[in-house]
């Protein structure tokens, strides 16, 4: 349950799903990976710690209030740090449809 204190009040990282880890591979391809490295992979062996969050899995509100959520091709919110770095992925997306 999130609790507050002097700095704020703490919420789940938006970005990590309070998992506080994220895949470094971003989508992936079956295909280029080994037997036993695809198992690796989904252990979470290639997992990093989120940068968002530094891990922790938790953020003070008022950080995560800055993010701008995007809802992304699979209907999954995606969250951005700022506006350019939303419309540059938008525009990665668009450039990847045609």
């Amino acid at each position: 349950m999130p609790q507050s204190n002097e700095q704020g009040k703490w919420v789940i990282c938006p970005c990590c799903k309070g998992e506080g880890k994220r895949d470094m591979q971003g989508v992936v391809d079956r295909d280029d990976f080994d037997d036993e490295e695809w198992a690796e992979y989904l252990d979470g062996s290639y997992d990093t710690p989120c940068s968002d969050c530094g891990g922790s899995g938790k953020m003070l509100a008022t950080t995560a209030d800055r993010l701008i959520r995007r809802t992304g091709t699979g209907g999954h919110s995606v969250f951005y740090k700022d506006a350019d770095d939303a419309s540059e992925h938008l525009l990665r997306m668009v450039d990847g449809m045609v």
